[in-house]
């Protein structure tokens, strides 16, 4: 903690001598002392926190930026394999070109149909209630 060392107030200490009007000032001037240090502390603390927040804001940033890089990598490995199995069919299978793509087209649209469906079921068997905020 990076806190400066603000004196702290004498304790008023009224002398015999001392009027109503004097006590009363001092009071009054120690009080808005207390007062100005603890908004400096709390100021402190708070800027304390934020500096802590965005620090893993920015690290958890970075970290969403990997999972996108890796998740633009997979759909390109992805295309790359429908190709391969283009070819694969094309040549090992001996089929038309036209055929050969057209298996390989259905193919990601029926493991895009099973994946729209998983993911429809899933978010029709969570229910929501209000006040719930788990995660």
């Amino acid at each position: 903690m990076n806190e400066e060392r603000i004196p702290t107030p004498l304790p008023v200490r009224p002398t015999p001598r001392d009027s109503v009007t004097t006590i009363v000032s001092d009071l009054v001037s120690s009080t808005q002392m207390l007062a100005r240090q603890e908004v400096e502390r709390v100021k402190a603390e708070a800027m304390e926190r934020v500096d802590a927040v965005k620090g893993e804001a920015q690290e958890k940033g970075k970290g969403i930026g990997m999972l996108v890089g890796a998740g633009i990598f997979l759909i390109i490995a992805l295309a790359l394999l429908g190709i391969t199995l283009f070819f694969a069919l094309y040549e090992l299978a001996g089929l038309v070109g036209w055929l050969s793509a057209l298996i390989v087209t259905l193919l990601y649209i029926l493991i895009a149909l099973i994946l729209a469906l998983i993911g429809r079921h899933m978010l029709q068997s969570t229910e929501v209630t209000e006040g719930d905020e788990s995660p």
